[in-house]
């Protein structure tokens, strides 16, 4: 696999960005909700965010709240676990870093000063807002954004 590959899958993705917007207004707009937990009924989305020290294969639930959601097809669709919107403020970068597991990221909102970098494999790719990619975040990778802007994709753990 290469680190970065897109997959033609069909969804419906304005149904899915509406989802997520609706989700993120209901939430104040946090840098990151985990629309997956270690049961169905849970109510921290905060929890299963950020760096965590639990498997990421016990946040496998889709929220009780979502389960009916085109959103929830997807995941369901993947088989992903700790699936999170994840939201990166404009002139904001990660850390160099590699994942436990591979990622699908769909992007939400995007712009054209938003890359995803795999730099000890020479690759920097712009990940386009609609479309759904399989990336090997196992290996060293970061994310910038240049812009003002906020940028959002939905994550899922593979």
């Amino acid at each position: 696999m290469r680190v970065v590959e897109e997959l033609k899958i069909n969804f419906d993705f304005f149904k899915i960005k509406e989802e997520i917007d609706s989700i993120l207004a209901n939430h104040n707009y946090p840098k990151q909700l985990c629309l997956q937990g270690k049961t169905s009924n849970y109510n921290d989305w905060q929890y299963g965010t950020g760096s965590i020290t639990e498997h990421q294969n016990l946040f496998k639930h889709i929220h009780e709240s979502i389960v009916d959601y085109e959103l929830s097809r997807l995941i369901r669709l993947f088989k992903a676990v700790r699936s999170r919107i994840m939201v990166m403020d404009g002139k904001s970068c990660y850390s160099v870093h590699p994942d436990s597991s591979k990622r699908i990221h769909l992007p939400i909102v995007t712009n054209d000063h938003c890359w995803m970098i795999w730099p000890y494999d020479g690759i920097c790719k712009q990940l386009l807002e609609g479309k759904i990619y399989l990336t090997d975040t196992t290996k060293k990778h970061t994310f910038i954004n240049g812009a003002n802007e906020q940028r959002i994709h939905l994550v899922m753990c593979l």
